[in-house]
């Protein structure tokens, strides 16, 4: 196309931005997202070279709107027409000088007409990769934590059934574990008995113990929530109504934030909620269908 093609390099804030931070948390019994990071510092390296360049604007495929709150003069981010595939939820947490330069010319598009003006143009590339699934978020992601953590801090340890203590096995190692995941299996050898299907994992300690119960005891009420972040000028002297969903293009669940100080707070759901984990990742939208705006993170 004659367009000027420049390539930066990552590597390094990469690692420790993003794959430490993986590793840390999965050793601490912790969930991560990092799919949130990774933007934040996608946009911040793209936003760096571009003051090098001399351009004013940065542009990207995510399926999202941006726009200019000239009451409150401050950027904020909206769900895209394509609800399907909406990946406002990635750039929630993104700082106003980034948002301020940035383009989305997906934002009006369904991801199934992208894909068909792809085709009659010829131009090849993956347009049909699915920008639902978080990165590193499944057990496979244990080969990854193995390449980058000393075996002491992967330590083997029992799975526990947490109504009764009862041990039900031993496991090889936390980092194989994810929260919600079915289908558990233990070490096999003296004692190894197979595991109810319908148990889930529900708490991971980075000593080693893991408890398991049925879904039915992994329901939530609400929540405690830290690293608050909020649109600019919000009133933060009183409860909010609000809207959060906790992965893209997923579910909106009604809740109230009640603030505890400035970046902590307590969330309570309408309805219960399944699976939370430590480290959750929640992104809050002043309503729950079309047209929604991000209007905090935590």
């Amino acid at each position: 196309m004659g367009i000027l093609f420049y390539a930066v390099k990552a590597t390094f804030e990469y690692r420790d931005l993003i794959i430490e931070k993986i590793v840390g948390r999965r050793l601490s019994g912790e969930l991560y997202i990092p799919c949130i990071d990774c933007n934040n510092l996608r946009m911040e390296i793209l936003s760096q070279k571009a003051q090098i360049l001399g351009a004013k604007y940065l542009s990207t495929g995510h399926y999202a709107k941006v726009h200019k709150n000239d009451t409150l003069n401050c950027y904020q981010v909206f769900t895209a027409n394509d609800m399907e595939n909406d990946q406002s939820f990635l750039l929630s947490s993104l700082p106003q000088h980034n948002l301020s330069r940035l383009i989305l010319p997906l934002s009006d598009l369904r991801k199934v007409d992208v894909i068909k003006i792809n085709q009659r143009f010829g131009l090849g590339g993956k347009v049909l990769r699915d920008s639902k699934n978080f990165c590193y978020s499944d057990k496979n992601t244990s080969y990854l934590i193995e390449g980058f953590s000393h075996e002491n801090l992967r330590p083997a340890g029992q799975l526990i059934l947490s109504s009764n203590e009862h041990s039900l096995g031993e496991h090889e190692g936390i980092h194989k574990y994810v929260y919600g995941q079915s289908d558990i299996k233990g070490r096999e050898g003296i004692g190894f008995q197979q595991i109810d299907r319908d148990l889930v994992v529900v708490d991971i300690a980075p000593q080693g113990k893991i408890l398991l119960a049925s879904k039915e005891d992994f329901y939530f009420e609400g929540c405690g929530v830290d690293d608050l972040f909020l649109t600019p000028l919000l009133d933060l002297t009183k409860p909010i109504k609000l809207f959060i969903r906790f992965r893209p293009s997923e579910k909106a669940y009604k809740a109230v934030l009640y603030f505890k100080c400035a970046d902590k707070g307590v969330l309570y759901f309408a309805e219960k909620v399944f699976g939370l984990a430590r480290g959750q990742h929640i992104v809050f939208y002043d309503r729950g269908g079309d047209g929604a705006k991000t209007i905090g993170s935590a």
